[in-house]
């Protein structure tokens, strides 16, 4: 054998078992990556739905605090009251 075939050899060789151990470990890998991606989803969805009943809160303050702050519509009195037409 030449010196080129035995590094091809030895390159294939090498890349095979690289291959073969990154295959064995990917369901591990998987698991990881599915554990990672269940814990992001719920932290993020934790953080969504605080998010949202912060804005509510608020904007319920914000109802209550424009309907406290109103101006009172005066009542009217009535024609009769008033001097106006009666019938």
């Amino acid at each position: 054998m030449k010196g080129s075939e035995v590094g091809k050899a030895f390159s294939a060789g090498n890349l095979q078992k690289t291959f073969d151990q990154h295959q064995a470990q990917l369901p591990e890998v998987a698991q990881v990556v599915g554990q990672a991606v269940q814990s992001y989803s719920a932290e993020a969805l934790r953080q969504l739905f605080a998010q949202q009943a912060q804005e509510a809160a608020q904007k319920a303050q914000e109802t209550a605090r424009q309907t406290t702050q109103a101006p009172t519509r005066q009542q009217t009195p009535d024609r009769e009251q008033s001097g106006g037409l009666s019938l």
